[in-house]
């Protein structure tokens, strides 16, 4: 019988760990759980740490965030715009107006920088991701909220 581990990482440490993922509702299964049982103490021999995460824990809001800016890490932004002119705008923008909007300091930096909003949101975004600025995740990423709202800190 074939047994598979859905993810087999090697941490910063330079240590190494499994984990399944399987969905809460297969945990009801007899063989389910012994096959879990089984993957567990191969990873144990091994001197692994194994974790079992199940689809209930990967549907946190953290988790919604980054599925949406994971689509930004790898985008044509950084031809088209100068993302340290863009944050020194946006910035400046979110500084002077404590009350204001992302929605609208991306407006704002967008006009000063002649190009169109959805170009701007883009960059932002891929900012996020790369953590250029931060963000708290734990909080839904919601262009209307304010900087503040989201915990946006710049770290260019």
């Amino acid at each position: 019988m074939i047994l598979t581990t859905d993810f087999f990482i090697q941490l910063d440490n330079g240590e190494w760990e499994a984990y399944s993922v399987k969905p809460m509702k297969a945990l009801e299964h007899d063989r389910t759980i012994q096959k879990q049982a089984i993957e567990k103490a191969y990873w144990e021999l091994q001197g692994v740490k194994w974790h079992i995460v199940l689809d209930n824990q990967l549907k946190t809001i953290a988790c919604m965030n980054l599925g949406l800016l994971r689509h930004y890490a790898e985008t044509s932004v950084t031809n088209s715009v100068s993302i340290p002119s863009w944050i020194k705008i946006f910035q400046s923008a979110i500084l002077e107006k404590k009350n204001i909007s992302i929605s609208d300091a991306i407006e704002e930096t967008s006009i000063k920088l002649n190009i169109d909003y959805k170009l701007s949101s883009s960059v932002l975004f891929h900012c996020l991701w790369h953590r250029i600025i931060a963000v708290n995740l734990n909080i839904p990423i919601h262009l209307e909220k304010k900087p503040i709202d989201l915990g946006i800190v710049i770290n260019a």
